[in-house]
């Protein structure tokens, strides 16, 4: 078995998270490299203007270098010499000014469409002519091949082949110009991989460069505590509030389960009985959150009330499907009895409207009589969640801080800036605010390696560690053969177990550690968390 203290590579991590980047990314991806290709087909077919090449051939032999054969003193390198001789005079502007002045050319724009080539091996001479028209190409290409000949022969620049016994001739003439550039095929190709480079620049920028928080630990150096993580459904639809409500079985209602656990027992002592929601800014799923959380709490057998003093925009009525009217607005205005201030709802969760619209949320939240109210439900319900506006929307949020026990703060996962983030909670400790932990929303359950604190990777069969018990008690004796067998049954559950000894009054702690040794705190909310 390998050892399990022992980290696994990291190169491996990096493998995944590249890969999961790239199917995160996937339509970007392919968006920016279908965009290239657009713009590199349409200049190749479109801007690019088809170039065409004709080539006439024309061959030099010197004759007196047959004879040198017979007599056995032949060279036949004699030939090969006039040959690039030739070549070379071509390219002049003897030969190509008079034909450039014809086609309406200077004489360095027919030589840069011009190109001769030679043979090491053979008296043959390549002239290839490059214009934008087929036709065009094939008639400088012979008349070219032509000026040469009759250089020759007519005792022009070329007569000294004809002193030495040597001739020139047409061997071949130019036909109609071929398609010779762009290359499409490459230009193609090139534009496809021009698409991916700065697809992989732009994701990299978005994905490491990003001012927004990605991942649990980044969050963790605000130095608070992580009490939750929702993984967000993508089949929610999140501008219908109707489907923001969860039911109790189903498997993104468990990410619920451990935040009420984890608020529980984030202070026993003293625990937070009235709970605000908030966020940052909209969007990061608070309203959702609020509900759920209640509707947890009522599954628990708890009564809780859901006041909705989120007066900016409100939603807590559309999630529970109950009528906005009929108020807290309209109970303090003494418009409605305070029977009439709760609607219960089918799963137990009494939910408290704003009613009528605020002029002054100010001079509202700020009031006696909202403060004395929320005392009063103290009394009555086990647990009050109050939904608010974002703290950086408007002030509400921090004014009703005063009111509740504590603060649940939600924060989007690649959502939110950090700058954000920071001068919100900076707006909460301005005033106070007992900032209960943070709550992380929209997290992919896909990634979820990335919001854990200890995140456990073990292979197929291999066997968790387990620590023996700080005090041995019969009673942890009992838990701890009990907790083997979850962890036997479950290679990925994580728990920290606090057991009272009734007889020594004495706190017996089991602690079970992750892979490397470290002890896993019981405030994490993916202790409980199944791969």
């Amino acid at each position: 078995m390998e050892n399990l203290n022992e980290k696994p590579k990291e190169s491996s991590w990096y493998f995944i998270d590249i890969l999961r980047i790239i199917k995160k990314n996937i339509v970007l991806a392919i968006s920016i490299i279908l965009i290239t290709l657009g713009i590199g087909l349409i200049y190749t077919f479109g801007i690019k203007n088809p170039v065409y090449k004709s080539t006439a051939q024309v061959y030099v032999v010197v004759p007196s270098s047959y004879a040198y054969a017979i007599e056995g003193s032949y060279d036949p390198s004699d030939s090969i010499k006039y040959t690039h001789t030739v070549a070379t005079i071509i390219k002049g502007n003897v030969i190509l000014s008079p034909i450039a002045t014809k086609y309406d050319m200077t004489y360095q724009e027919l030589l840069s469409k011009t190109e001769t080539t030679v043979s090491d091996y053979e008296f043959i001479i390549n002239i290839s002519v490059y214009t934008g028209n087929k036709f065009k190409s094939r008639d400088i290409a012979n008349d070219i091949a032509n000026a040469i000949v009759n250089a020759a022969k007519n005792g022009g620049l070329l007569k000294f082949i004809y002193v030495n016994d040597g001739y020139i001739e047409i061997s071949s003439y130019a036909e109609e110009g071929i398609y010779s550039s762009p290359n499409r095929m490459l230009y193609s190709m090139l534009s496809v991989l021009v698409g991916i480079g700065l697809a992989a620049i732009i994701i990299f920028i978005k994905e490491f460069a990003s001012t927004k928080y990605k991942t649990r630990e980044e969050l963790e150096e605000l130095n608070y505590s992580i009490i939750g993580t929702i993984y967000y459904d993508k089949k929610l639809k999140i501008d219908n509030p109707n489907d923001w409500l969860l039911k109790a079985n189903e498997f993104y209602f468990d990410s619920y389960n451990r935040l009420y656990t984890n608020i529980r027992y984030a202070n026993v002592d003293n625990q937070y009985r009235v709970i605000m929601v908030t966020s940052t800014v909209s969007g990061e799923l608070k309203t959702a959150v609020a509900a759920n959380l209640a509707h947890c709490i009522a599954n628990d057998n708890k009564k809780v009330a859901l006041i909705d003093l989120d007066t900016r925009k409100p939603q807590i009525h559309r999630v529970f499907e109950v009528q906005m009217e009929d108020g807290l607005v309209d109970y303090f205005d003494n418009v409605i009895s305070r029977s009439k201030l709760f609607k219960s709802t089918y799963l137990n969760v009494d939910v408290i409207t704003i009613g009528q619209e605020i002029t002054n949320p100010q001079t509202f939240f700020g009031s006696d009589k909202l403060k004395n109210f929320i005392n009063t439900l103290r009394f009555e319900y086990d647990y009050v969640i109050i939904d608010t506006p974002p703290v950086l929307d408007y002030s509400d949020a921090t004014v009703i801080s005063s009111l509740v026990d504590g603060v649940l703060y939600n924060v989007a996962i690649d959502y939110t800036s950090k700058r954000d983030v920071k001068l919100g909670i900076q707006a909460l400790n301005n005033v106070g605010a007992n900032i209960i932990g943070l709550n992380i929303t929209k997290a992919d359950f896909k990634r979820k390696h990335s919001f854990s604190l200890k995140e456990i990777i073990k292979k197929k069969n291999e066997q968790p560690q387990i620590q023996a018990p700080t005090i041995s008690t019969p009673e942890a004796d009992e838990i701890d053969e009990k907790l083997k067998a979850e962890v036997l049954n479950d290679n990925n559950k994580e728990e920290v177990i606090n057991q009272e000894n009734d007889t020594e009054e004495e706190i017996v702690e089991i602690q079970y550690v992750d892979e490397y040794g470290n002890e896993i705190e019981f405030l994490d909310d993916e202790n409980e968390n199944n791969e």
